[in-house]
């Protein structure tokens, strides 16, 4: 699949060292990566500008990707991403 203009990733992770790792390498590909550091930020990022992908880590502190998801498919706006 090649990206255009407007393919928007959000990737929320509480590892900033890995958030600029994927955006470095999708960046890359063309695609814009806007990273998110822990759910709260992610979720913020998503009610805001919906994008057309969210790459998301389970395993963090505060809210975990689990309820981040959960919180997403309860969300007319956003259970369709």
């Amino acid at each position: 699949m090649l990206p255009t203009e407007d393919q928007n990733i959000i990737y929320i992770e509480d590892d900033p060292e890995m958030i600029d790792l994927v955006s470095m390498i999708l960046g890359r590909r063309g695609f814009q990566i806007h990273g998110a550091p822990g759910g709260r930020k992610g979720l913020d990022l998503i009610i805001a500008d919906p994008p057309d992908l969210i790459l998301l880590d389970l395993m963090m502190p505060e809210l975990d990707g689990w309820d981040v998801y959960q919180q997403l498919k309860a969300m007319e706006s956003t259970k369709h991403i």
